[in-house]
């Protein structure tokens, strides 16, 4: 028997027996005391209620408010998991360090197998995330977002400004918590400038819930589309092999090919994602050429203009 169904095997026998000694478990699975008393230290670290009592009547009991789920999960499944807490290692979450070390410690202990299987697997898949690198976050600032989202409330904020070095104080409606590049933003209604603003989390120096309920027509508004960043038609030259590797983004979802030569497709798209476009045009020069609308090609020729003084 596996260390991960041994476990889940001594779980669901306390659970059914009230209590067990480490002598009846030890007989029931066919295993030493010594495993049975590791078993219970691994369930220990992976925060499972384990209660244990001493004397003639001793043995162990589990809290009976633990739920012990009875899902099994595959191979692919836990694979799954186990890529997905690398990545959020990466990803730098606030207020979630000690919960993504302790899921990670249940993960191994409750699948010890299978993660040990695939340990070499996972070394060798890394995820180039960070191109900025985030000062600390403030403690709480997360949480209090997520919480914000739950009950529909403004958030009031004091923001570090780094243009002007001063501190400046906000009210804001939390409207959409994203992570770019190596850093956490928070686009919200600033209720001072009347308008959407993006807010760097590391940025962001105290932070409070207010009681004060967003306007949900604010979501509406913003839901779909950055009403900041108005859609136009994009016409492009693309290279077919890097076509081929970015056809799937979803800036690219509503892309049109309407020609094409031996190596490269003419690409026509209504599109919002200016941002996206332009970074796509600067980071691969020789193989997208921008064709219209002529305020995006003057954009990018302007780009390239001020890098030229900046390193001539």
């Amino acid at each position: 028997m596996k260390k991960s169904e041994r476990i889940q095997m001594i779980l669901m026998l306390i659970k059914q027996n009230k209590r067990m000694t480490a002598k009846d478990l030890s007989d029931y699975l066919e295993v030493s005391m010594r495993t049975i008393y590791r078993d219970i230290d691994a369930l220990s670290q992976m925060n499972v209620p384990i209660i244990a009592y001493e004397g003639l009547h001793g043995g162990y009991e589990i809290d009976h408010k633990y739920f012990i789920p009875t899902i099994r999960l595959w191979e692919k499944e836990i694979l799954i998991l186990m890529l997905l807490l690398k990545v959020s290692k990466k990803l730098s979450l606030p207020d979630f360090t000690e919960n993504i070390s302790a899921l990670d410690i249940k993960l191994r202990n409750a699948c010890y197998g299978e993660v040990e299987d695939y340990k070499d697997v996972l070394d060798r898949i890394t995820f180039d995330m960070q191109y900025i690198y985030a000062e600390s976050y403030l403690e709480g600032t997360f949480e209090k977002i997520l919480m914000a989202f739950k009950n529909n409330e403004k958030l009031a904020i004091q923001y570090f400004v780094p243009l002007k070095n001063q501190m400046v104080d906000r009210k804001i409606s939390p409207l959409h918590l994203f992570y770019s590049e190596g850093c956490w933003y928070l686009d919200a209604f600033c209720h001072l400038r009347l308008h959407k603003r993006t807010f760097r989390l590391d940025r962001i120096r105290s932070i409070s819930l207010t009681s004060e309920k967003v306007d949900k027509d604010l979501h509406k508004k913003y839901k779909e589309k950055d009403l900041d960043d108005p859609s136009f038609l994009l016409e492009f030259q693309i290279d077919k092999d890097l076509y081929s590797l970015i056809k799937d983004d979803g800036a690219m979802k509503e892309a049109i090919i309407y020609g094409s030569d031996d190596r490269h497709y003419y690409i026509r798209i209504e599109t919002n994602k200016r941002v996206y476009f332009e970074t796509l045009a600067i980071r691969n020069v020789s193989e997208v050429t921008i064709k219209s609308p002529e305020f995006f090609v003057e954009l990018i020729k302007d780009k390239f203009i001020e890098a030229m003084k900046k390193y001539s």
